[in-house]
């Protein structure tokens, strides 16, 4: 049994509904509602975690690029086949500028809004 108190301080809170006795004294119940409101927000928060490193390794390649380094170089290899997926297809579409390579930019563009979509969708309609 919910104490009187407690009754009072949680109602009108998403607490309250999911409150159950037990011999042991109250454990948490969660309707599947509940349960997949939070897969949605872990999916979420999970995606824009994937998607800000991506952005985070396009941004290290393209400041890596500045100095030259030796792609032979484990961590500038890795950055490469991991951003060359995306960033070629960009640089063929845009085609050269001459010394400015602005694919980065494109990609981290892209990035954001396949990102914004995303969310929309997850959340229940476009933004």
């Amino acid at each position: 049994m919910i104490l009187p108190s407690l009754k009072v301080a949680l109602q009108g809170t998403r607490v309250l509904p999911s409150l159950c006795t037990h011999e042991a004294g109250l454990l948490p119940a969660r309707s599947w509602t509940m349960i997949a409101e939070d897969f949605h927000l872990v999916l979420i928060q999970l995606i824009s975690l994937v998607i800000d490193a991506y952005i985070l390794m396009i941004i290290v390649r393209a400041i890596i690029s500045w100095f030259g380094m030796d792609s032979r170089q484990p961590v500038v290899a890795f950055l490469d086949r991991a951003t060359d997926p995306v960033l070629n297809p960009i640089r063929n579409v845009i085609g050269s500028m001459g010394p400015i390579d602005i694919s980065p930019l494109v990609a981290i563009l892209l990035l954001s809004l396949l990102r914004r979509a995303m969310f929309g969708l997850l959340a229940g309609g476009l933004p």
